[in-house]
């Protein structure tokens, strides 16, 4: 073995010890490997309330019935996928290695006040209670401790980025949500202008004629399942006539258009609330007679 070859396997033998030393800096060293025992043990179907405290602020939302709702004044409904994202995460969530359980060092990994505080009530028995710390190295995993525990552990890190939502983020951005095969007629009605797309002897038609079965089928697929992309809280003082009104499953969609603005405001006959759709979007169910025949 010459000399080069010995200066390299040493240094290569520091930068390994270097590399250690950084990646376990003091109190961030694992007391032991977990067996992947479930961090928080609580079936999502019992969870009938969640707390989020970040930064002072709190979030809190409440099961009644199948739907959540955001608490305040107003209350808002909260999105479903991303409450059942949480839940989820929450649900499957397991111990990778205990880190330390020194109280003293708790605000190293930020599971302190610092930390994100989440509480699970249960429908039978005591809330459950965790605080997600900071990003491990890698950013794959977080620290995180159950509340009542000096146990601090390492947790995957996709229960933090459920977790830390806004509350716009948390809110239902559905307008209209209705099963596709109750879809059977929609009435577009543009000022004066009206015509009517209905499913008849298995066909699509458009006023009576044969329809582009794929314009169609996307245009149901989207009412059937109509996003916002902001809320407007506050209705318009005043607007103009609407641009447009879609009636369908008893719902009636009516979309204004203000003056200067290419972003169309919502309102349906179903809610309050207002919302604000981007033109890309509006344009996917603001079809012409002509978007939905067959070329000619």
């Amino acid at each position: 073995m010459n000399r080069n070859t010995i200066i390299l396997l040493v240094l290569l033998v520091v930068l390994g010890i270097a590399a250690l030393l950084v990646l376990q800096r003091p109190g961030e060293k694992s007391l032991s490997e977990s067996g992947g025992e479930l961090f928080l043990g609580i079936d999502s179907a019992n969870v009938t309330f969640i707390r989020i405290t970040s930064d002072d602020a709190t979030i809190s939302m409440n099961k009644r019935g199948n739907e959540w709702v955001i608490e305040g004044s107003p209350e808002y409904k909260a999105d479903p996928v991303a409450v059942g994202t949480l839940l989820n995460e929450a649900a499957k969530l397991s111990v990778r290695s205990i880190i330390s359980s020194r109280a003293e060092k708790h605000h190293l990994f930020a599971v302190d006040t610092a930390g994100t505080r989440i509480a699970f009530g249960l429908s039978s028995g005591e809330p459950v209670t965790c605080i997600i710390g900071k990003s491990a190295p890698g950013f794959t995993e977080v620290y995180a401790r159950r509340e009542g525990s000096n146990d601090v552990v390492l947790v995957h890190a996709a229960i933090s980025y459920s977790a830390k939502r806004s509350l716009t983020e948390w809110r239902d951005r559905t307008i209209v949500r209705v099963p596709r095969d109750q879809i059977r007629e929609i009435d577009f009605a543009y000022g004066d202008t009206t015509f009517t797309v209905a499913w008849k002897d298995s066909l699509w038609t458009v006023d009576g004629e044969p329809a582009q079965e794929w314009a169609v089928n996307s245009l149901v697929s989207t009412l059937s399942d109509l996003k916002a992309d902001e809320f407007l809280d506050t209705p318009p003082a005043s607007l103009r006539k609407a641009a447009a009104t879609i009636t369908f499953a008893g719902i009636s969609l009516h979309f204004f258009l203000p003056r200067g603005s290419d972003k169309y405001l919502v309102h349906s006959s179903a809610s309050p609330q207002w919302y604000q759709l981007e033109s890309w979007r509006s344009g996917q169910v603001l079809k012409k007679k002509k978007d939905l025949l067959p070329p000619r």
